[in-house]
């Protein structure tokens, strides 16, 4: 049908139908090279986002890396310290059981010397019985 009716219409119809046609055309591309550089511009935008957005996660990636270490050194320097303090518990817990046989063998010593002193007495009153008889 629209081939009917283009039939029916003259040549300066035509003509100025062409022209039309030609103008729209050149509308057209021109609306075309227009998007195509606001998509340009766009891809370019959308490019630098990325890039940006990838920035952002090779920074976190690093600082999550750097956190990493830093808890590893953390507890690092915790365990030491409980070693140490597990180290120094010991020793004052084996200080403890040195004085505790340091304490028995001193009340033992006290118990060996007060019964030499108790020994030296009786001789010592022996003594001075036996020499006050020999005095008689």
């Amino acid at each position: 049908q629209p081939m009917a009716q283009l039939t029916k219409l003259g040549k300066d119809e035509l003509l100025a139908l062409v022209a039309e046609l030609q103008s729209d055309k050149a509308a057209l591309m021109r609306q075309c090279e227009r998007l195509a550089e606001s998509k340009e511009g766009y891809d370019v935008l959308i490019q630098s986002l990325e890039n940006q957005v990838q920035s952002m996660r090779d920074s976190q990636a690093k600082e999550l890396a750097v956190m990493y270490e830093e808890s590893l050194t953390a507890r690092s320097e915790q365990e030491y310290s409980i070693a140490v303090l597990r180290l120094e518990n010991q020793r004052l817990k084996d200080e403890i059981a040195a004085y505790a046989v340091f304490q028995e063998q001193n009340e033992t010593l006290q118990a060996a010397l007060s019964d030499l002193h108790k020994q030296a007495a009786e001789r010592e009153a022996r003594y001075a019985e036996e020499m006050a008889t020999l005095k008689d």
